[in-house]
């Protein structure tokens, strides 16, 4: 009722007679053991001293006092007092008590919580009011104001920065290179192409003026050439008495001048 989100664990012991300090002493080791418990409650109802003097056992106390875990002694009635109280953490008039000790009053406890909710409230309110106010601060000043303006420009200086680096980079220098170099070797080949072409003309000339220069091709039409002495003959007055050789297209005969 106090505490409905309590968990309760029994650790069964004998509370009376001579095996009852044992007994006891075995279940707060299991309960220590255990681990499960935040406190352990040792308790009986009430009874004479006899029925209570096993909770005077020095075996018992130290077992409590050496306990890893809080004891509460919840032992006899108000007025009975044990060592085992005063070697625990707490004692509890009667066993009632010890477990209202042990457990918060849940009305208590959602009084506390509702106490607890206003005061984080408040404070969430208050932090949330110095928020927006630090906000509306910072929003209002004129480099927030002008951000997307800001923001903007540098982009565009970012840009130009990109385009500059690219520019600068080995590999835009070596691509612009070859570029230059294929543009330089075209205009070269042009230039070549050009002068062959030139030569090739003017070779052609001068092979068609050597073939309408050319001896044997006059001669083919009808006329000879005189040689003597290995000499071309020009003048009838240039022949001496000795024979000469008349030379055609296809061949050549000697012959003699002959005097009337």
């Amino acid at each position: 009722r106090r505490f409905p989100l309590a968990k309760i664990l029994f650790f069964p012991a004998i509370v009376q007679g001579n095996d009852a300090p044992s007994s006891l002493i075995k279940s707060i080791e299991k309960a220590n053991l255990d681990g499960r418990s935040n406190v352990i409650i040792i308790a009986r109802g009430g009874g004479s001293i006899e029925d209570l003097s096993c909770f005077n056992d020095e075996s018992l106390a130290r077992a409590i006092y050496n306990s890893k875990i809080p004891i509460i002694s919840g032992v006899g009635h108000e007025a009975d007092f044990t060592i085992c109280d005063f070697v625990s953490s707490f004692r509890a008039p009667t066993p009632t008590g010890a477990a209202v000790a042990a457990t918060p009053n849940k009305e208590d406890l959602f009084n506390e919580i509702n106490i607890n909710e206003k005061k984080l409230k408040q404070y969430l309110q208050q932090k949330i009011f110095e928020k927006e106010k630090s906000l509306n601060l910072i929003s209002n000043r004129y480099g927030l104001k002008n951000f997307k303006e800001k923001f903007n420009q540098l982009n565009k200086e970012i840009d130009k920065l990109e385009k500059h680096l690219d520019l600068l980079s080995p590999k835009r220098k070596i691509e612009q290179h070859e570029t230059n170099v294929n543009q330089a070797l075209s205009s070269l080949k042009k230039s070549y192409k050009r002068i062959l072409e030139n030569k090739d003309e003017n070779i052609q000339n001068i092979i068609d003026k050597l073939i309408l220069l050319n001896p044997l091709n006059i001669m083919s039409k009808g006329y000879t050439v005189v040689f003597q002495d290995n000499k071309i003959v020009t003048r009838k007055s240039s022949l001496n008495d000795s024979s000469f050789v008349l030379k055609f297209y296809d061949g050549e005969i000697k012959a003699k001048e002959v005097k009337e």
